[in-house]
């Protein structure tokens, strides 16, 4: 299978994130070809958070996973995987080239009502023209948790998180808790499956 990642924000400039991510999918079982598509990342929660008012910031971050996603796109069928702020990225990407490539959304920030308005502001969050679909968990705040309001061209997908898996990782959000869930690999299957149809 072939994947694409886009990371979120807390992910330094020079950050690969595949090979993490190609790890924690085959610790489960699952074999992958992981490509990184990097965007400006300033490698901290709240300076990648902020950054994204400069508007200098936001185009260059755009126009990364937009070259990334394209180039992506040019070496054949595959999955775009994204996460948090990647997903944002990953959404507006595929909504401007319409590759037609599907995407997974991990804990995407689309889904939290205190967060989705100030995105539509900055020009995200319009129907992408691929399939995606949204892997998020009640205890992660970033997609919303409990009060997550799935957007419309979201397929959903909640997963439970049990305690002593949580506790392994720093935080609910973290990427690789959702790389190892089941539900998951689920998607990504569905994903794959609904291309070979295609």
């Amino acid at each position: 299978m072939r994947l694409a990642a886009v990371h979120g924000i807390n992910v330094g400039p020079d950050e690969s994130v595949a090979p993490a991510w190609q790890s924690a999918l085959r610790s489960r079982g699952m074999r992958a070809d992981v490509t990184d598509i990097r965007w400006p990342s300033k490698g901290g929660f709240m300076s990648d958070a902020v950054a994204f008012v400069n508007p200098h910031f936001k185009a260059a971050a755009d126009e990364a996973v937009v070259h990334g996603l394209q180039d992506f796109a040019h070496g054949g069928p595959g999955i775009v995987v994204a996460h948090s702020m990647g997903t944002v990225l990953a959404l507006n990407a595929e909504r401007l080239l319409r590759t037609g490539l599907p995407i997974l959304c991990l804990a995407s920030p689309l889904s939290n009502p205190g967060i989705r308005p100030m995105l539509e502001a900055a020009g995200y969050g319009q129907r992408p023209r691929a399939t995606s679909i949204h892997v998020w968990n009640d205890d992660d705040p970033i997609p919303g948790g409990k009060r997550a309001e799935q957007p419309s061209y979201f397929q959903a997908v909640r997963v439970a998180v049990a305690d002593n898996e949580a506790s392994e990782f720093a935080t609910e959000h973290a990427v690789t808790l959702y790389l190892r869930h089941p539900h998951t690999h689920a998607a990504l299957r569905l994903l794959w499956e609904r291309m070979d149809d295609a």
